[in-house]
């Protein structure tokens, strides 16, 4: 086999070998210095490479004629040769290892080597991201007290839940052995590094115990069942697990039942869950689920099979990701909680996020395992908003007394009776039947949005609801919703229009391109271009001409409007729409045929997805046209688009809404409704939350978000609102709650629903606050996608998928008639201020100067010249040739578009680069999108 390895696949290589062998030193150093009896010598580094792989190896075998296989076994790292001139480094710190105290270890550092080590693509695919202290600790005081004797983590990474687990027992039962204590904690791992760790994180407790022999089972947790066997190296020190010796101290081991477990499950999405079967082989087995809901993260099959091995009463704490409270999966999850478990806690901190490698909002949920109904209807479900750093509360992690003062505030939860709220904390309650019932609908448990409801809902969302009965519907009572086409290729069904590009061709250029003979030609052949258009292909990267019947407008995201009306002349994006099979086409000698036979020789049409349509390139049956269209993910710029003239196909990143029959006479109030502050503002708070101020909406968000019925919202300013919000482009919620329009509309919505301007007010500090909070969460920790700093080319592939507004230029400049300008790099000196608004000569000069040399660059017109300076200056733009147009009022648009979008981006790509850790800098990735 051969490997292919780039430059940072041998870094990671180097740095994993180089941690373990610091890990194996420091385990060793431990028992040398520690344990006499073992009779260790100390580690001399050799000065001759080829020896210092032999010497480790002799001294680590040492140690295995005693014990320690885990840690000490052989390993093909061990083959791995380190530099010459590595050697007195490493001897040094052999040295400094020796003067360590374990005191100065704990799980956080152990865990924390996985978490940031290397970038581990594997991990991320895995969904495995450490979890810090206070929430293992927090987690931990919830699920163990004086009488849990099993514990088990079925994802443990690291160990650092067992780690903290062992001192929760240690706390209780002082006089358990180092040995009954590992036999107490059980781990389940996939990845052999994160279970080597675990290993050794959970020997380093008592490094004098030579039999010391954590159980940590190496396996993909869908291949463990309850009471499955393990061959391992097993004492049964407690005397209380079913055994079979079978060579010395190795036994053949069955899994027990457990009093809790704990842990921080995986975090992957349903798509790049590989066993999908499996895991609902198991849920139908060990609960009776007969169908799990195909969209379910991985956490939830997780929870699922875990709870499978506890006992009844036993407590189940997990950190896990906020999205099951309101997307639509969550809906089957909470009712499995709610028919198997008593809902103990769930915890949302507000300020701060778990990971700071994983983009995912988390909660801490706690539940109790109860087969009783009666008993699980008589249980109070505590919702707790902390709003203060964890440590006020508990602690620090080395405080003499943070077990006592974790365990303090956790039962400050535990025996609230009414609701509490103090600038620490807020404690919620409400009864798990009455919670169950809230979201039952004809016999059916629907999702309950129980993060917006009591996690997000401010005081103003209350008073709305009550106000609103009898007035606010949900939004499918008016209309229909469907989202846009998935074509499962993209890069064959949408194409670029470049026809414009064909027809500015020169004749050389012209003659050359599509194979024309002379210039009498070019004027037969550009009379195609009425029925077809030349369309670029990002499938083979080149260009089609391609009949324009068989293609149609495409609206792929908000960057595709300037404003709330669709612009047809702004899209360039085009959706292939070929009803006819293969032979009409080819009976009526089409262009689109060969297209289409490229695609097949590239096996497009052999996809999975693709193979059950009855004509692969037909994607008619999937395109919907709706009267507006409604993007499905919300940053700080929202707005409802009007494609009632327009009626063009969407992406499936936006949604199609069509009024219903019996509501198109109030087409345009429903328009203004969906895009009022109110209705944004219930959008966000009922959607999925994700890290940045990202909503993620669903169908099922959009469809049940309330509205005010269209007949109650009346008055003479209507019209003119209507107007005012078309002709404009929407802004962030920050500036869109100071625009007239909005604020009128919002006001004309209240008053219907007998509410006054100071709720409209409230309603705005609101909105604008819910966005700002959720970028201070995203804030509150590097998020390193990768770790280390990104490069540019990294950086900006991460704008652009981030920031899909940011417009090209050479788009904001079609049909325009231009000049083209070559920019020096020199530096400009421009006109003073106010200087030349009188020119006589009518043109207006710009000097660049470098050393003694200078030249100069002449503008027809101010407004042309600020434009340059614009983009001289502020996008420092140098050095190429760039198009300006010739006509001042292109000018001022151009300038105001461009000042409008750098704006409102720039200081947000700022602050997401400096998020993960990228020295690019902010403009010159804006200016290097903007100009493609």
């Amino acid at each position: 086999v051969t490997f292919k390895f780039d430059s940072n696949d041998i870094y990671n290589i180097c740095q994993l070998t180089n941690y373990l062998l610091y890990l194996k030193l420091i385990f060793y150093s431990y028992l040398q210095r520690d344990v006499p009896e073992l009779r260790l010598k100390p580690i001399v580094i050799p000065k001759d490479k080829k020896l210092l792989n032999k010497t480790l190896r002799k001294h680590f075998d040492d140690v295995l004629q005693h014990d320690f296989e885990m840690i000490f076994s052989e390993t093909i790292l061990d083959e791995f040769e380190f530099e010459e001139r590595y050697l007195s480094v490493l001897s040094q710190n052999v040295e400094q290892i020796s003067h360590l105290k374990f005191s100065d270890l704990n799980a956080d550092i152990i865990g924390a080597i996985y978490n940031t080590l290397i970038d581990n693509q594997e991990q991320h695919d895995r969904g495995q991201h450490f979890t810090n202290t206070n929430e293992v600790d927090i987690v931990n005081a919830f699920c163990i007290n004086k009488d849990t004797n099993l514990i088990i983590d079925t994802g443990c990474g690291a160990g650092t839940f067992l780690v903290r687990a062992y001192y929760f027992k240690k706390y209780f039962n002082p006089k358990l052995t180092h040995e009954q204590l590992l036999e107490c904690l059980w781990g389940v791992e996939i990845a052999a590094f994160p279970a080597f760790l675990a290993t050794m994180n959970l020997c380093l407790q008592s490094v004098k115990t030579l039999d010391n022999y954590p159980t940590i089972i190496q396996s993909d947790f869908s291949k463990v069942e309850s009471k499955s066997h393990f061959n391992m190296m097993f004492l049964n020190a407690n005397k209380s697990f079913k055994v079979k010796k079978l060579d010395g101290k190795r036994k053949d081991v069955e899994i027990p039942i457990f009093d809790t477990a704990v842990g921080n499950p995986p975090y992957i999405r349903q798509e790049l869950i590989g066993n999908k079967e499996r895991w609902n082989e198991l849920a139908l087995k060990e609960f009776g689920l007969k169908k799990i809901n195909q969209q379910s993260d991985l956490y939830v099959y997780y929870l699922m099979h875990t709870a499978a091995f506890l006992k009844e009463g036993a407590r189940l704490g997990y950190v896990i990701s906020s999205s099951w409270l309101d997307v639509t999966f969550g809906g089957g999850f909470q009712k499995f909680l709610l028919d198997h478990f008593k809902i103990i806690a769930i915890i949302d901190h507000q300020q701060t996020r778990s990971f700071d490698t994983a983009l995912v909002n988390t909660v801490v949920l706690i539940i109790e395992k109860c087969s009783n109904e009666k008993i699980r209807n008589k249980n109070n479900i505590r919702f707790v908003k902390v709003n203060t750093d964890y440590e006020k509360l508990i602690g620090n992690y080395n405080d003499k007394d943070r077990i006592e003062k974790v365990y303090k505030w956790v039962n400050s939860i535990e025996s609230a009776k009414k609701d509490i709220s103090n600038a620490d904390n807020s404690i919620f309650l409400i009864n798990q039947k009455e919670l169950e019932q809230a979201s039952t609908f004809n016999g059916k448990y629907e999702n309950g949005n129980w993060g917006a409801r009591y996690f997000r809902s401010p005081d103003i969302f209350k008073r709305l609801i009550k106000a609103g009965r009898g007035k606010l519907f949900p939004l499918h009572h008016f209309v229909d919703i469907k989202r846009g086409f998935t074509s499962a290729a993209n890069e064959f069904f949408y194409v670029i229009d470049e026809t414009y590009k064909a027809k500015l061709l020169t004749k050389s250029e012209y003659k050359l391109q599509f194979g024309i003979a002379n210039d009498a030609g070019i004027e037969t052949h550009k009379k195609i271009w009425d029925k077809f258009g030349w369309y670029y292909s990002e499938m083979t990267q080149q260009h089609y001409i391609i009949e324009r019947f068989y293609s149609k407008p495409l609206f792929k995201n908000q960057k595709d409007a300037n404003t709330l009306i669709i612009d047809l002349d702004l899209l360039k994006s085009r959706v292939i729409i070929c009803t006819d099979d293969k032979n009409k086409l080819n009976n009526f000698n089409t262009k689109i045929l060969r297209y289409i036979n490229d695609a097949e020789a590239l096996d497009i049409n052999k996809r999975e997805s693709i193979k059950g349509r009855n004509i692969w390139y037909n994607l008619n049956p999937y395109a919907v046209v709706g009267d507006f269209i409604f993007p499905s993910k919300i940053f700080e710029v929202y707005g409802l688009y009007d494609n009632r003239e327009s009626k063009i196909y969407c992406d499936k990143v936006n949604y199609a809404i069509t009024v219903k029959d019996k509501f198109k006479e109030q087409s345009d109030i429903l328009f203004l409704l969906m895009n009022s502050i109110c209705f944004r503002f219930l959008l966000d708070l009922f959607s999925r939350q994700m890290a940045g101020s990202l909503s993620d909406i669903d169908v099922n968000v959009t469809e049940n978000t309330l509205v005010l019925h269209p007949d109650l919202l009346k008055g003479k300013e209507l019209q003119e609102i209507l107007n005012s919000l078309k002709a404009r482009a929407p802004l962030p919620i920050q500036q869109e709650i100071l625009q007239k329009d909005k604020r009128t509309l919002d006001i004309l919505i209240f008053e219907a629903l007998g509410l006054t301007e100071k709720d409209v007010d409230e309603l705005y500090f609101e909105a604008k606050d819910y966005v700002n909070r959720k970028k201070k969460k995203t804030d509150s920790l590097t998020t390193k996608k990768t770790k280390g700093q990104l490069n540019l080319k990294d950086a900006t592939e991460l704008i652009k998928e981030r920031f899909s507004e940011i417009r090209k230029y050479k788009y904001l400049l079609e049909g325009t008639k231009c000049r083209k300008i070559d920019i020096p790099e020199w530096d400009a000196k421009y006109p003073k201020a106010g200087a030349g608004t009188d020119n006589l000569f009518g043109h207006y000069d710009t000097y660049f100067k470098q050393g003694n040399k200078q030249m100069k660059l002449s503008f027809t017109s101010l407004q042309q010249m600020d434009l340059f300076r614009f983009l001289n200056e502020t996008l420092e733009i140098k050095g190429i040739k760039l198009d300006i147009p010739e006509d001042p009022k292109e000018c001022i648009r151009l300038h105001e578009a461009l000042k409008e979008d750098f704006k409102e981006l720039h200081n947000q790509i700022k602050s997401m680069l400096k998020s993960h850790r990228s020295k690019a800098n902010s403009v010159s990735i804006y200016r290097g999108i903007l100009l493609g």
